[in-house]
């Protein structure tokens, strides 16, 4: 400890009492830049009380950043809260200073990293690692020369160097995995960096996490570290979990009881007290009570901090230069960094890989969104008060036996409190969970008199204006006000519960955290119902959906944005200086002009646009054949003609077969028509929703004489080597649904610009699925298949020519469809 140090000029020093005295003394935290021996850009990070206060990670990066805290009492020595943020910090390369309130006094608790020039990734780098003889050969005798792989793995080196993002198609079978996480690791590791590959789907993690890293950490000297990040609520609280088994009869429903008895047997043996490795699946409200949540979390102040399941996966995480997430966990990552929060859901990182990035416009637009529902909210109100079979639980009953349990004498406080409970809060959820029935059921009741069964309604000036839909708002309107004299409620017991003493509040922390998590969770539904029947906001769309089920008919409310384009270069494109996004499926007519368009990758943004073709000699190993004697999908006669289709193109085949659809519905009818035949030609029929996707792949896999019948998921991600496929059917072509409301805004929107929406949005979006479910047919260099098109669309209307452009080179034939069968066989048998 020592007098003001050489980093701090008279400048910083002034400054920095200006905002001390302006928090009225009270602890502040700072950021600033170490730059020739002097602090510059001092500012705020946060502020707080004479005791304590936020501690987040500033949003710069690089070296030489020091975070500057001070005490108020002038003493200068490191609490224990102080250490584990300079430890956090370390991680990142921040440094970390202690000052007194006149910034006269200093103690540095960690040295920032020095600033480093930062290290290229060279050509001849990759090479070593993936040209033919290179490490990866030398590990895996059977590896194969792909120019192209190669070729992208330079490009993106290039582009992590020159901090530029890329756009990057790259054809089946060139191995893209690879040519991104070889530049990725190579300059991570050089520069001491963090990188983040993001994917779509559960297989491609599992090809990342047990295939091409381990291989790669094999062929790579000098090791890398990669880890698979989770969100949150995939783990396992052990804090909640031991007062949920020491309390579960106040709070757990009575079939849950032998679930939760098995939890506890599986807490002593798990190895990272996931969800994924259970061996089996609680239910979802049993889950809730014992899962991870960061507003419910007492971090440093937890019994369990040193062996919990998730901040011990956050360290390994830390430690990390590779982190492999999904779309939707880096999306909630950078919407919290977005909104200013001290700590994202990933640790900080500095270059994103965006794999299978045909899928972002999507999931940046469920993510963006909000959904309300029945459930969701009846769920909610469950974890506080539920009446069952003359039992009550949940939390507010446990609280109240809790309470008075502790009452000694005439304790005014806690009887207080308890009146509180049960004269307010209670007779308040009561009310709040009539109205959530009534307006669900006002809100069912509006939509069922459209007249069918499944219903999404945009919630136009039409549409809220119609006949019984003030009814709809009205319940609305009682149900928001309910909803946010509940939150009021709940604010002001954990008020009271605070000011109880430590020693009753200690007893009851562990709830009074979950009632907080819970007000917040019912204040966010208040906000998303309000913004969905009253917002203003041009740029979301609103609507309602009705669905059917096995318990009848329930309404949901939703928003999403109309684009997310703004959004995206707000919070990424411009916030990481490279984010390289690649597909097999990222251009229509050889153009990334619509990709661009959609996620706001503007011509002021420095991007690469890159294409490798596949390494498949598809004139050789596939045909493409249309039948073009079926009638047009638009016609009525389409969906009975497509079964003997169907069944046709099987019989000749033997099964080997994937047929793709876009309708859940005509699935399901054409499978009842055909089931019977099939079984007389010992051709196994697979469905998809009768049972998980992965055993739906396995058994199709293992089964050289099925067939599967498959929709909406299916046309990507399927990868089936070898003879199991063999004929890939397209019903149709997989054009949006057009009464979508998302689809219907965003088309108007298109309109209102002067742009034909069909030709702007749903033809290349189409034309893009069309190529994913192309793509399911060869999956290696052996294969060989045949593609049946059932939509003579393709070759009557003037669009189809962006269609057949779209697809790799190889013989084509269109003509009735028993010439098309027949020379497919003859393909086939060769």
């Amino acid at each position: 400890m020592g007098t003001v140090h050489e980093w701090f000029s008279r400048e910083i020093v002034d400054e920095l009492r200006r905002e001390i005295a302006a928090a009225d003394n009270n602890e502040v935290y700072f950021c600033a830049r170490l730059q020739q021996g002097r602090l510059t850009g001092l500012h705020v990070l946060a502020r707080g009380n004479k005791e304590c206060v936020p501690a987040p990670l500033p949003p710069e990066g690089g070296g030489g950043v020091v975070v500057i805290h001070n005490h108020p009492s002038g003493d200068l020595t490191p609490s224990g809260a102080d250490i584990a943020v300079a430890a956090r910090l370390a991680r990142e390369g921040y440094g970390f200073v202690i000052i007194n309130n006149e910034a006269t006094r200093y103690y540095v608790v960690v040295e920032p990293c020095a600033v480093s020039p930062p290290v290229p990734v060279e050509q001849h780098q990759i090479e070593e690692i993936l040209a033919p003889g290179g490490l990866v050969n030398r590990v895996m005798p059977g590896f194969e020369n792909r120019p192209q792989q190669v070729a992208m793995a330079a490009s993106v080196g290039r582009a992590l160097n020159d901090g530029r993002h890329a756009l990057a198609e790259a054809g089946t079978g060139t191995g893209k995995s690879l040519a991104y996480l070889v530049p990725l690791i190579l300059w991570a590791r050089a520069n001491k960096k963090r990188g983040v590959v993001s994917t779509n789907t559960i297989n491609l993690q599992e090809q990342l996490l047990y295939k091409d890293i381990p291989l790669l950490q094999k062929a790579i000297p000098g090791g890398f570290k990669a880890v698979l990040v989770k969100g949150r609520s995939n783990y396992l609280c052990r804090r909640k979990f031991r007062d949920l088994i020491r309390h579960g009869a106040d709070l757990v429903d009575e079939k849950d009881i032998p679930v939760l008895q098995d939890l506890v047997q599986w807490e002593q043996q798990t190895g990272d007290g996931s969800r994924s490795d259970l061996p089996f699946v609680p239910r979802g409200e049993l889950w809730e009570l014992v899962c991870s949540d960061a507003d419910a979390c007492l971090r440093l102040n937890c019994p369990h901090f040193r062996d919990c399941f998730f901040h011990n996966a956050r360290r390994e995480a830390i430690d990390a230069h590779i982190l492999i997430a999904n779309h939707s966990l880096l999306f909630a990552d950078i919407a919290l960094r977005s909104k200013g929060a001290d700590t994202g859901v990933l640790p900080e990182y500095h270059a994103i890989v965006l794999d299978e990035a045909h899928n972002i416009e999507r999931v940046a637009t469920d993510y963006l969104g909000a959904r309300v529902t029945r459930l969701g909210l009846i769920r909610l109100l469950g974890r506080l008060r539920s009446a069952r079979y003359n039992k009550v639980k949940g939390l507010l009953p446990w609280l109240e036996r809790t309470l008075a349990a502790s009452l000694s004498g005439g304790d005014q406080q806690v009887q207080g409190v308890l009146k509180a409970i049960q004269h307010n809060l209670v007779p308040e959820l009561l009310r709040l969970e009539e109205e959530v029935n009534g307006f669900f059921a006002a809100a069912e009741n509006f939509l069922a008199q459209m007249g069918a069964q499944e219903i999404k309604a945009r919630l136009t000036a039409d549409l809220v204006s119609a006949p019984g839909w003030a009814t709809v708002a009205q319940k609305g309107k009682a149900l928001l006000s309910h909803l946010e004299e509940a939150v009021r409620h709940l604010g002001a017991l954990y008020r009271s519960l605070e000011g109880l003493g430590p020693q009753i509040f200690e007893a009851v922390l562990s709830q009074t955290l979950e009632l907080a998590a819970i007000g917040k969770k019912l204040a966010d539904q208040h906000t998303a119902l309000k913004e969905i029947l009253f917002g203003t906001d041009a740029a979301l769309v609103r609507w309602a959906e009705l669905d059917s089920s096995r318990t009848g008919t329930q309404a949901q409310f939703n928003f999403a944005p109309l684009a997310v384009g703004a959004v995206l270069k707000e919070n990424v494109w411009r916030k990481y200086s490279s984010v390289v996004l690649t597909s097999a499926t990222l251009t229509v007519a050889e153009s990334f002009k619509y990709m661009r368009d959609r996620l706001g990758l503007d011509a002021d943004l420095s991007v690469q646009e890159l294409r490798y073709g596949s390494p498949f000699d598809y004139q050789k190993n596939a045909v493409l054949g249309v039948a073009t004697d079926l009638p047009d999908p638009e016609e009525r006669a389409f969906p009975q003609a497509l079964a003997p289709a169907i069944l046709a193109s099987l019989t000749a085949s033997r099964g080997r077969a994937l047929v793709l659809f876009t309708s859940f519905s005509l699935l399901r009818a054409v499978a009842d028509a055909i089931r019977n035949q099939l079984a007389a030609e010992a051709i196994t029929l697979l469905c998809q929703g009768e049972m998980p996707r992965h055993l739906l792949l396995d058994k199709f896999k293992a089964d050289t004489r099925s067939v599967l019948l498959a929709t909406a998921s299916f046309w990507e991600g399927v990868d089936v080597a070898g003879e199991s496929l063999s004929s890939l059917i397209l019903t149709r072509l997989p054009f949006t649904v057009p009464d979508d409301p998302v689809v219907q805004a965003r088309m108007e929107d298109l309109r209102s610009q002067g742009k034909n929406p069909f030709y702007h949005y749903q033809l290349p979006q189409a034309v893009l699925r069309f190529k994913q479910g192309f793509g399911r047919l060869i999956r290696s260099k052996q294969d060989k298949g045949a593609v049946l098109v059932l939509d003579k669309r393709i070759v009557t209307r003037s669009y189809g020519r962006w269609f057949l452009k779209a697809l790799p080179p190889c013989p084509a034939r269109c003509g009735p469809l028993a010439e098309i069968l027949a020379w497919q066989a003859e393909f086939l048998n060769q």
